[in-house]
């Protein structure tokens, strides 16, 4: 199995973005408001975990620079995937545009020099946001926005980073994950 050729394709990165938003929209049903980014990290672990059972790959958390979240083969010292995840869900989480996007190309910035220190690496940025979030998010990060309008191909050029648009999920318009690969 070659997890990184055609990942951001896969049934199994569809699959994973769907589970982050069904179960934010579950905690959400229960009335738990305080979902974080580490919680984002767990809903991934335990789905890659899960589809990572007996294929020679593992996922490791918080490591290879601190990275979120990492898939690595077990017999390698290298990461073959790497996510920086970034969550804007909790109901005092507003959209602050110099600061959030500050964040977002931190975590741009670190993927992308994690895709030179580990060749052939995929790395990949995930946003959980919510629905009612999304329009101001459009109006402010063009990358989004490109996104959702698809007005480019596939993929965007944007402030000394190059993103390939990936996959997206979401649940009754009030729980958006997409995902961008880092190139």
């Amino acid at each position: 199995m070659n997890i990184k050729k055609d990942y951001h394709k896969t049934d199994i990165h569809q699959r994973m973005l769907r589970n982050i938003a069904l179960n934010v929209e579950l905690l959400k049903n229960d009335k738990d408001r305080d979902i974080s980014e580490y919680d984002i990290q767990a809903f991934m672990a335990l789905f890659l975990r899960k589809n990572l059972l007996n294929t020679g790959y593992h996922l490791h958390r918080e490591s290879f620079g601190k990275y979120d979240c990492a898939i690595a083969a077990e017999d390698e010292k290298n990461p073959e995937i790497l996510y920086e995840i970034k969550t804007y869900i909790k109901p005092k989480e507003h959209l602050q545009t110099i600061t959030s996007w500050k964040h977002i190309e931190k975590d741009f910035k670190k993927l992308k020099d994690g895709k030179k220190k580990y060749k052939n690496c995929r790395t990949y940025f995930i946003l959980v946001c919510k629905g009612r979030d999304l329009e101001n998010m459009i109006a402010e990060f063009d990358f989004l926005k490109q996104r959702i309008e698809s007005t480019s191909g596939k993929h965007i050029k944007m402030d000394g980073y190059k993103l390939r648009k990936s996959q997206k999920s979401n649940i009754d318009k009030r729980t958006f994950v997409f995902s961008w690969e880092v190139i």
